[in-house]
């Protein structure tokens, strides 16, 4: 027998902020996380439109993409992407693309 349970609300975010957590975590953390990326390449793209502004997080984030590697992601972030979507994402050349569109998301001149 199902329990008679309420409706549930669900937050969720507004892509701007989603963004800017983002950006604040790629900045923040002592060891930057392939996982970032993957989220905010997905975010910009979703987006549809640049950033109207940079964050006050924006350069430490654009400075801590480029210690990530692709052997990162490929441990950290390809291993649970689900095996249909892997193929889009399996290659050195797909994770530069989402760096780079990244970084120019992040920079002044990227918008």
């Amino acid at each position: 027998m199902t329990p008679n349970i309420p409706p549930l609300v669900v937050s969720h975010y507004i892509i701007d902020t989603a963004i800017e957590q983002n950006i604040r975590a790629l900045a923040r953390r002592s060891q930057p996380q392939a996982r970032d990326v993957f989220d905010l390449d997905f975010l910009l793209i979703k987006r549809g439109r640049p950033l109207e502004a940079s964050s006050e997080w924006t350069a430490a984030a654009k400075q801590n993409l480029s210690s990530i590697r692709y052997s990162d992601f490929a441990a950290n972030v390809l291993s649970f992407l689900d095996s249909s979507a892997r193929p889009g994402f399996s290659s050195e050349t797909a994770w530069e693309r989402m760096r780079k569109h990244v970084e120019e998301g992040l920079s002044p001149e990227g918008r």
